[in-house]
């Protein structure tokens, strides 16, 4: 048998306590997690706003050009950013389908941001 998905991968950390249908859609019990991943809120969020009833999203499926996610989302993703980095984005002043395109890129925009915000 082959190693675990993606989606295996980040499932475990998604949600503690209960049990949940996970992203791979099996129900079962969570162990609680000290933290929640980045990564793993992040594929949360990005399935709730997807177009696409049941996706396969791996950290390089395209988002935004691929038609993953469409503006509102866009918007609630910038939302979830700025509370993720405590700073203000202005969402003129960079590329979205370029910063934002990937599970990815999205990840390194938020490190980035922080480390920023921190300096």
């Amino acid at each position: 048998m082959r190693g675990k998905t993606f989606l295996q991968k980040c499932d475990q950390e998604i949600i503690a306590g209960e049990e949940v249908e996970s992203l791979i859609g099996e129900k079962r019990q969570v162990s609680i997690a000290p933290e929640t991943s980045l990564r793993a809120r992040l594929i949360s969020l990005i399935l709730k706003l997807s177009l696409f009833p049941d996706p396969e999203l791996t950290e390089e499926t395209s988002l935004i050009q691929g038609g993953f996610i469409d503006s509102t989302a866009i918007l609630q993703l910038a939302e979830w950013i700025e509370s993720e980095t405590d700073v203000d984005l202005d969402l003129l002043q960079f590329d979205l389908a370029r910063e934002w395109d990937t599970i990815l890129r999205i990840e390194q925009f938020i490190q980035r941001h922080r480390r920023n915000a921190v300096s």
